[in-house]
């Protein structure tokens, strides 16, 4: 029943450069495809495949809490199907007006992190940011922002190995955005000279935020610095206890960093690190802008799919 999906899957795991919030939504998509095929198999049989597919895209992006949580709906809403003998079919439209829901969320994130910059413009001048690596939520929000007559010019780093800043700055670039794109130690040279460090997240869980390596430094700089700090998520990026034990950092291929190293030297490619919550400032989500502290106990209780819990022990 997997084998058709099995090359989207390894499309998925093979992909370094999309940000979390695209990751999840071509999860979903396969999720939702797999359900409208499957719409006529019997039910147990195909809630078994669903769930082989479900861990399969989270071990492609392990680091990505998107995957995690796009699985996890669709298998607590195949449950409920199940349990109510509705169809697959049911489900994969369950799960569209779910991929739905993640786009409009970005749009409330977009018009709170304008209403954010308003705010602290009232407090002082609000003229220079600087961003670090490619979030999809932060390049809509800053696009947004410019459009709603909030003017300022962006800092990033390029983003190695895979270059992703040079992509946020071009994207910028084009909606009439001033950009300065540095080599990524630089930007940290830069945090004087900006009025806000403003970052996304792959992930966050209790006490912890995940993002691209080099955002500890960057925050840690900016927070001893006494520069303000923004970290832009939406709750698809929550992970809740139970999943955030299967959350892993994983190391890239080597080569991405030198491709022909010196004898007996080991190189080293991880792409994402942990980061203090504490260090990110306030979080703006769709649901408000939260303290670390008040953040942490909101997704201490989300729900979570056993069936998900359970396939990932497997897994691992």
């Amino acid at each position: 029943m997997l084998s058709s999906f099995i090359p989207q899957v390894q499309k998925l795991r093979a992909d370094r450069t999309s940000g979390s919030a695209e990751i999840a939504q071509r999860a979903g998509r396969l999720l939702e495809a797999f359900c409208q095929r499957h719409s006529a198999t019997p039910t147990k049989e195909a809630f078994t495949a669903l769930v082989e597919l479900a861990v399969k895209l989270v071990d492609a992006q392990p680091s990505m809490a998107p995957v995690f949580n796009v699985a996890n709906y669709a298998l607590t809403e195949a449950q409920e199907a199940e349990r109510q003998s509705l169809t697959l079919r049911t489900l994969g439209l369950s799960l569209k007006r779910y991929r739905q829901e993640l786009a409009a969320r970005s749009e409330i994130l977009d018009r709170r992190f304008a209403a954010q910059l308003g705010r602290l413009g009232k407090s002082g001048r609000v003229r220079r940011l600087l961003t670090y690596s490619n979030s999809s939520t932060v390049v809509r929000a800053l696009v947004a922002a410019s459009r709603s007559r909030h003017r300022f010019e962006v800092l990033c780093a390029e983003g190695r190995p895979k270059f992703e800043g040079r992509r946020l700055a071009a994207t910028l670039a084009r909606h009439g955005i001033p950009v300065q794109v540095l080599t990524d130690a630089a930007l940290l040279t830069q945090v004087p000279r900006a009025d806000l460090v403003v970052v996304g997240a792959d992930a966050i869980f209790q006490g912890y935020i995940a993002n691209k390596v080099g955002t500890r430094a960057l925050l840690l700089t900016a927070w001893t610095g006494g520069c303000k700090r923004l970290v832009l998520v939406d709750s698809s990026k929550f992970l809740a206890p139970p999943l955030a034990h299967f959350f892993r950092v994983r190391q890239e291929p080597a080569d991405e960093v030198w491709r022909r190293p010196a004898r007996s030297v080991r190189v080293l490619n991880p792409y994402f690190e942990l980061v203090e919550l504490e260090l990110a400032g306030n979080l703006v989500t769709e649901q408000g802008t939260f303290t670390p502290k008040r953040l942490s106990k909101l997704i201490r209780h989300r729900p979570v799919s056993r069936a998900l819990v359970t396939g990932l022990k497997k897994q691992a």
